[in-house]
Parts: C-alpha cells; structure tokens; sequence
C-alpha cells in the first residue's frame, strides 16, 4: 500500500520542484558564496548564479584565484590573478527534499497534522545538509581540476582535503539518498516513539490523542 501511495507522492513532488525549484535554488546561493569564501579565502569575487543550459538549470560559479595567497613560498606576486568558471547540476540540491517530502506524503503510519509536524522538523536537517553539499561539491571541483594552482598540500594532503573527498565521494554513491532517508526516519522517529509510549501506557482508542490535536486517538496518530 505504501508504495502505490509512493509513487503519485514522488511525481507530485517532483513537479513542484521541477517549476519551483529555482526558486529554492536561488534562495540558498548569496549564504553559500560567503561559505566558500570563509573556506578558501584565495577563492576571490565568487558569484554563483543559476542559468538553463541546454534545458538544464545549472549553477554557474565565477571567481578568481590569488595565486600569491596560495604559493607559501611567494614565488607569485599579488595581482597574479587566475580565472575560474564551472558549472553543476542544481537538481543536487532537490534530491534531498524530494526524498523526505514525498516519504512523508505516501506514509501510512501518520495523520496529516503529524505529517506537517514532522516536515518542519526536516528542514533543519535539510538546512544543514545542503550547506554542506553544494559548497563542498564546489570546492571539490576546483580543487580538484586546479590543484596545480592552489596547491596540494591543501587539497590532497590536508585533513579539510580529503574530508571534502570522502564527502563527494559519499554523495555521488547514492549519499544524497540515503541523507534523504535517515532525515526522513529522524523526522517521523518522534510520532512512533509517541505512539509506542501510548500502547505501553495502555491509551485506548477513544482518549484523545497524545499529539495534542484534541481528536481521538483512533482518529488522529492511530491511522
């Protein structure tokens, strides 16, 4: 039963974000420019953006990079400026809320008021973890195609490095999935817990309902 109320939740999902989610998209990107910025201070006039390319909404990253911040021997003097422009996919930052949102919808074992109460717990999650998603999928890929310029020993060999390695690494194996999935189950954990409580504490049917909606248990979190 959860999987055929699954899929039309997925799709309905999906639709909202594939007509709103620039919106989202855009939302994030001024918060994750000053990021990066705090990351990698070299990083200079970053501007992301987001442009349809070939169909596709993508976020555009402009900035330069001061070679004379990066070299610890000076062999480079201030001005010596380096140019970089890439692309990635936006649709990276709405894998994760697609996933807890359509979860939540098709889930069986809640009310509607239990259902809004658990996605707003989400969105702190969802938050934190696209704060670290796309700036560091950002960085990974400047590090990663201009190390020659910034320089190995800070992105191989430092500790930062290879945390953003294993992290991008993470995510492109199915880590946004199951970040989506883990959410989804730290969000719904409290109404179940609740619940268990209830059948321990001998509630019945007809008491009104732990969640505070004034209904009755059979009515409310029992469905």
């Amino acid at each position: 039963m959860f999987i055929i109320y699954l899929i039309p939740a997925y799709f309905m999902v999906s639709t909202f974000f594939y007509i709103f989610g620039q919106y989202y998209t855009k939302s994030f990107l001024p918060f994750l420019c000053i990021e990066i910025e705090l990351i990698h201070p070299e990083f200079e006039n970053l501007e992301l953006s987001l442009a349809n390319i070939n169909g596709k909404n993508m976020i555009l990253f402009n900035l330069n990079i001061d070679k004379s911040l990066v070299d610890k021997q000076s062999k480079f003097q201030k001005g010596n400026i380096i140019i970089v422009k890439g692309d990635i996919d936006d649709n990276m930052l709405h894998i994760l809320p697609i996933i807890i949102f359509s979860l939540l919808i098709a889930w069986p074992g809640l009310s509607v008021k239990c259902k809004l109460k658990a996605a707003v717990i989400s969105i702190p999650f969802i938050i934190a973890i696209e704060f670290i998603d796309i700036p560091f999928s950002i960085i990974y890929f400047i590090e990663n195609n201009y190390k020659g310029i910034i320089g190995e020993d800070i992105t191989v060999y430092s500790i930062p490095g290879r945390i953003r390695l294993f992290w991008n690494s993470f995510l492109i194996n199915g880590g946004r999935q199951f970040l989506g999935l883990l959410v989804f189950i730290v969000s719904i954990a409290p109404f179940h817990l609740k619940n268990f409580y209830s059948v321990q504490t001998g509630i019945t049917r007809n008491d009104p309902c732990t969640c505070g909606s004034g209904k009755k248990y059979k009515n409310c979190c029992l469905k």
